[in-house]
This record gives C-alpha cells, sequence and structure tokens, in this order.
C-alpha cells in the first residue's frame, strides 16, 4: 500500500517527547522484525515477536508491523508485539476510519468499530494484562488537529498545552 501525502503542518514536539524506542527516523523501509524470545509465563513458553512501527509524514500517523507507507512517512518508534496468539493475549487489527481521511487506527475488533470504517489488516496480538517480559502498557491516542491516530507508550499520549491529545484507552501490553 502506498500513501502519498504532503505534510501541511508539523506536530510540535512530537519526535522530541515520542517515548518510543528510537529506530533511526528517516528510514521508512519496511522493518518487520520476527524473533523468537523466551518468556517467562505460565501460559507461554515461547512467542514468536512482530514490530509494530509507527510512522508520521508531519500531519499523519500511520503504526504497522507491514510494509512501511509511502510518501514522506518517517519512524517515529516501535515496540514488540506478539506475532501469533497466545493465552491471554487480544488481537490488533489496523483500521481505516470512513470519517477522515488516512485516518489509520489500530482496534480490538475486526469490525473496526463502526460501519464507515474499514478493516486493513491482523497486526499482531498484544496481552490483556501484564504477564513476565510484556509490562509496557500502550495506548490508542487521537490528535483531534489533524484527525490523526496513533499508539504511544505514554498514558498521556505525549500531549501538550499547545498540542492535546486525547488519550482513548489501553491496546494492551506490549514487551519492555
Amino acid at each position: 500500500m502506498t500513501i502519498r501525502r504532503t505534510a501541511t503542518s508539523v506536530m510540535a514536539g512530537c519526535a522530541a517527547t515520542l517515548a518510543l524506542i528510537s529506530t533511526g527516523v528517516g528510514t521508512a523501509e519496511a522493518r518487520v522484525a520476527k524473533e523468537t524470545a523466551t518468556v517467562s509465563s505460565a501460559a507461554t513458553s515461547s512467542v514468536e515477536l512482530a514490530s509494530l512501527t509507527r510512522y508520521y509524514n508531519g500531519s499523519k500517523h500511520w503504526s504497522t508491523t507491514g510494509t512501511a507507507p509511502g510518501g514522506k512517512y518517517a519512524v517515529e518508534g516501535k515496540v514488540a508485539i506478539l506475532a501469533t496468539q497466545a493465552e491471554g493475549s487480544v488481537p490488533i487489527y489496523s483500521c481505516l476510519a470512513g470519517h477522515a481521511p488516512l485516518d489509520q487506527f489500530l482496534s480490538h475488533h475486526r469490525s473496526c468499530e463502526g460501519d464507515r470504517n474499514a478493516f486493513l489488516r491482523l497486526e499482531g496480538y498484544v496481552y490483556s494484562s501484564p504477564v513476565p517480559g510484556f509490562t509496557q502498557p500502550i495506548y490508542r491516542c487521537h490528535w483531534g488537529k489533524s484527525q490523526s491516530h496513533f499508539f504511544s507508550v505514554a498514558s498521556d499520549c505525549e500531549s501538550t498545552g499547545a498540542n492535546p491529545i486525547k488519550s482513548e484507552f489501553r491496546l494492551g501490553y506490549v514487551k519492555r
């Protein structure tokens, strides 16, 4: 999928306050890092991980474990999620909002929370409660000014007085 959009506004301080693991801002190539990790859990002894990457083009965000979006999207950060379902995990689906152009968001529901929204793909799984090794919460955030959803490890979604951002809910727990 290729997305081409010229950035018309830049979210002040977004990259500076990003609490995600830095992965070389400016590289927009696909980075689907899958690895096998051992997790100390009664439910799971070994899980396959996928890299959920957050991209930003100056006005819109895109989050995926798949191919990087085209255009001027740059990597803001990434977190490790489950590539396959494990006991205690819930799915994360990628959806496109029907009410705003290029507003991609993550959901627990394949129906994408509304008739006008479109299902894009299954991204992977997150734990619904913390388990050993997976204790980092991630949140679904909405930046109203830009009509853009994204995920963040910050419970306030990196909101500032100049750029108010709403934390919609906790998506789950990812590898710390």
